[in-house]
């Protein structure tokens, strides 16, 4: 099983799992990740216990065990 977390300061942590041999939760998690992504949405798979180590990706990676999306950085 993998999962897409999608941490969100206004709703929390949603979160989506998808197997390999389920192409329907796989699908929606892969919509999700793009709907987000368009939205310059950040992606990354983690490493490891430390949440600040990670790779950021900007595809799709169904093979990550979890993939972590959070919005945007504003500044100014």
């Amino acid at each position: 099983m993998a999962m897409l977390r999608i941490i969100d300061r206004l709703y929390g942590d949603k979160q989506l799992v998808w197997r390999a041999d389920d192409k329907e939760s796989k699908e929606k998690a892969l919509q999700e990740f793009k709907d987000r992504i368009k939205q310059g949405w950040l992606a990354f798979i983690p490493k490891g216990d430390n949440p600040k180590q990670g790779k950021q990706i900007r595809d799709f990676d169904e093979n990550a065990e979890t993939i972590v999306m959070t919005p945007p950085v504003a500044g100014g």
